[in-house]
């Protein structure tokens, strides 16, 4: 499963999130959900929001995603603009 990029841009009240989810290997031969998220154009926060084995994992991970575009995120392509932070420029299309 690639990296879920998602992001809630809000100019009228000042909100300009990302929300990165992705799954990663872990010392336990498992995997993991990273979890980054955070004002665009900065680094963010980062947890590991659980971990077990592959299937369970992207079970967990499309609840997550899932849960985030109830309230107002969107799911960005790659081929969209969004910059995270420094240089490091993701495309998204903030129209609607």
């Amino acid at each position: 499963m690639p990296d879920i990029l998602l992001s809630r841009v809000e100019p009228e009240n000042n909100c300009y999130r990302f929300y990165r989810i992705s799954i990663e290997p872990n010392l336990f031969g498992d995997h993991s959900i990273m979890i980054q998220w955070g004002r665009i154009g900065h680094l963010g926060r980062v947890r590991i929001a659980s971990s077990g084995e592959r299937g369970a994992i992207n079970h967990r991970a499309g609840l997550i995603e899932r849960r985030k575009i109830k309230k107002g995120y969107v799911r960005q392509d790659a081929k969209e603009n969004l910059t995270l932070w420094g240089d490091d420029i993701i495309e998204v299309d903030i129209q609607p």
